[in-house]
């Protein structure tokens, strides 16, 4: 059996998608573009109306860190995750996302890990295809309805989300 060690702390990790052109670019444009989106997130915020969205909506598309950490946060537990631990995580599950790719996840109690390995990136995953099917499953019944509840929120309710992937919010008798 082959294996190998991934290192996975070289920045924020980026997945090219289709609904994303901004990010057909080098890895330092790349970078460059997650950053001017991370201060605008970070600063006074979004602006509806301006090219702003677009850049935030690609973003979310290609990173699953900046998607946690700066859409789905604003109604789902996600306010927590931090560049230092949290994106590194990510970066993980992005790699994963790769056909034919195995991988395990340790960590210690309270480290967000279904915040970030489960409903998480089923809500990613989701929004960046929306004809995916996801099996949600846990041990325990109700936890299982809990992380459903997580990714369904942030498709229903979240502002953010709504103003950034409006084709995938949910008109009212769905």
């Amino acid at each position: 059996m082959n294996s190998s060690l991934v290192s996975v702390g070289n920045g924020p990790m980026i997945s090219p998608h289709t609904l994303a052109p901004l990010y057909d670019t080098s890895h330092e444009e790349q970078q460059l573009l997650l950053k001017q989106a991370i201060q605008i997130m970070t600063g006074s915020g979004l602006q509806t109306g301006t090219t702003e969205v677009e850049l935030i909506r690609e973003t979310g598309l290609v990173n699953l860190w900046f998607f946690l950490r700066f859409i789905a946060s604003h109604n789902a537990p996600y306010d927590r995750l931090n560049a230092e631990l949290h994106m590194d995580m990510c970066n993980f599950v992005q790699m994963t996302h790769t056909p034919g790719t195995k991988a395990f996840a340790c960590l210690f109690r309270g480290g967000y890990k279904s915040s970030v390995f489960t409903h998480g990136d089923n809500t990613w995953t989701i929004t960046r295809d929306p004809n995916t099917d996801i099996i949600l499953a846990s041990n325990i019944y109700e936890r299982s309805l809990q992380f459903l509840e997580f990714t369904k929120i942030v498709f229903k309710e979240n502002e953010i989300f709504g103003l950034c992937y409006p084709e995938h919010v949910p008109t009212w008798g769905e």
